[in-house]
């Protein structure tokens, strides 16, 4: 399996990854753990998850997969959307429960400290923002995520979702340069 660089810290990265997908809404757990599985044993080491996908049982199959083979993989999961609780009818039922989502600081350190405990390690190698916050200042995210690294809970940040606004993405009028 070819290899790059990831995150510029240090992680080399399988270039095919695979992404979870709400294994714990959709698939049966020992067929999701054989899943992952399968995918270590031909070298494919970079595992996208989300915590709230199956209120944190995808994490949990993840973990149960990995047993002694962590240190072999990238594990990359997400927060602040809110959390996946099932299906109903053929649609994805969505937790009504505001304070179990967004990219405020309380949230995401009480979201990483559930991720790290379902996914039984000490760190999580890439901790992304999955849908942006608009009631949240981007600056208390950033510090949060930043504090997260700081204290080796998290290897490397991202965003899963953009930050940008409309506001962001509006073409702004600009001045012509000044005439010399």
């Amino acid at each position: 399996m070819e290899m790059r660089e990831f995150g510029g810290v240090g992680m080399r990265a399988s270039v095919i990854g695979l992404g979870r997908d709400n294994f714990g809404m959709y698939r049966d757990a020992g067929r999701a753990i054989a899943v992952v599985r399968k995918a270590l044993n031909v070298r494919i080491n970079f595992l996208d998850m989300a915590g709230e996908h199956g209120s944190g049982l995808e994490e949990s199959l993840v973990a149960e997969a990995l047993a002694p083979r962590r240190k072999e993989v990238i594990i990359a999961t997400k927060f602040g959307q809110a959390e996946m609780l099932g299906l109903k009818d053929g649609s994805l039922v969505f937790s009504e429960d505001q304070t179990r989502q967004g990219a405020s600081r309380r949230w995401i350190m009480q979201a990483v400290e559930e991720s790290l405990t379902r996914l039984k390690t000490d760190d999580v190698d890439l901790y992304q923002t999955h849908v942006a916050d608009p009631e949240t200042p981007r600056e208390e995210t950033l510090r949060a995520l930043d504090d997260l690294v700081r204290q080796g809970r998290v290897r490397a940040t991202g965003e899963a979702a953009t930050f940008a606004t409309a506001k962001d993405l509006t073409p702004r009028k600009r001045s012509p340069p000044p005439m010399v």
